[in-house]
């Protein structure tokens, strides 16, 4: 069901189509997660968590180099969220 979820967002033509089959995909990730027995809940908080805090390392390693993290390219934001990535993981 996911697959065909995720097929009709890559066709869809417009924002409002858009909206429609992204909130499609997540009713259809929320029904796997329950029939798994997956508190969806705290999983998608604990998602956030992780974002934030790597987030928040991407922005203090910005400032420790004097590098602004708007003006990084795509591929230096991710070799960086990658880097705060691993350094998260060590300390957990």
């Amino acid at each position: 069901k996911l697959v065909e979820e995720v097929g009709e967002f890559q066709k869809a033509r417009s924002k409002e189509e858009q909206e429609e089959e992204m909130g499609d995909i997540l009713a259809t990730l929320v029904n796997v997660g329950r029939k798994l027995e997956i508190d969806m809940e705290a999983s998608l908080r604990k998602a956030n968590q992780r974002f934030h805090s790597r987030f928040a390392l991407m922005e203090e390693l910005c400032r420790q180099r004097d590098l602004e993290l708007k003006s990084l390219s795509l591929a230096q934001q991710e070799a960086l969220w990658q880097e705060a990535k691993r350094l998260i993981s060590r300390e957990a």
